[in-house]
C-alpha cells in the first residue's frame, strides 16, 4: 500500500477496513525508533497479533518508508518464542 502522508490525514473506511491497523502501525515504528520493541511486542501481545492470523498464515511484517530521497526499510520475521527479530 502506498500512503503519501501530509499534515493533516484523515482515514475513513467500513469497521474491519484496517484504520486501527494502519495506526498500530505507527505505534509499531515509534517502538523501533525509539528501541523499544523488545517492550512493545510483549506488552500489545506478541507476535501472534501482529500478524495477520497469526504466524501459522503470515510470514513476516516488512516495510519500506521513503521520504524524498531518504529512506527505511525492515522485515520483523516471528520467532518460535512468538517474538520478532529483524531479518532485512
Amino acid at each position: 500500500m502506498d500512503i503519501e502522508l501530509n499534515n493533516l490525514n484523515v482515514f475513513i473506511g467500513a469497521n474491519g477496513a484496517g484504520k486501527s491497523n494502519l495506526i498500530s502501525f505507527f505505534e509499531l515504528l515509534n517502538a523501533i525508533v525509539n528501541k523499544q520493541l523488545s517492550v512493545f511486542i510483549p506488552k500489545n501481545g506478541f507476535a501472534d497479533s501482529f500478524l495477520h492470523y497469526g504466524r501459522k498464515h503470515t510470514d513476516a511484517i516488512a516495510a519500506r518508508l521513503e521520504f524524498g530521497a531518504n529512506g527505511y526499510r525492515f522485515t520483523l520475521e516471528p520467532t518460535a518464542l512468538n517474538r520478532f527479530i529483524f531479518t532485512d
